[in-house]
């Protein structure tokens, strides 16, 4: 059997694009993905904070696609440089972007992308082949 990654994406706004980034990375790439993190960015714009909502219905009945959601207790923003303090607390260290899926995937490899992608071809496939000569 093949090697199985899982995905980690970033969530901010555009619940629709990212509806069609997950559609279309399963169809490309489904075979190779076991879990997908959804990493809701604690700030949202337009305060829109069930666009979340939107993916999950989506999804849920699709046993294809297996959603971790993510809710960071903390908004860090980018350029994160208290290391001392990433050491010791957890939450807060786990809202750093893709931190979560780093920590708790149990893949060999995790995929990182951001919600608004369009696949057109099995990038992940292509990805495993070269990783795995």
């Amino acid at each position: 059997m093949r090697t199985k990654v899982d995905v980690c994406i970033a969530f901010y706004g555009k619940p629709y694009q990212a509806i069609v980034t997950i559609k279309t990375l399963m169809k490309y790439s489904g075979q190779h993905i076991d879990k997908i993190y959804l990493s809701r960015e604690r700030k949202q714009p337009h305060d829109d904070y069930v666009g979340i909502f939107k993916i999950i219905d989506y999804f849920r009945n699709d046993p294809t696609v297996k959603l971790v959601v993510q809710y960071p207790h903390h908004h860090l923003g980018l350029g994160v440089i208290d290391i001392e303090r990433a050491k010791v607390d957890e939450r807060w260290r786990q809202s750093i972007m893709y931190q979560y899926a780093l920590e708790k995937s149990d893949k060999k490899y995790l995929c990182i992308m951001h919600n608004d992608m369009l696949y057109h071809a099995d990038m992940i496939g292509d990805m495993l082949n070269v990783f795995e000569k």
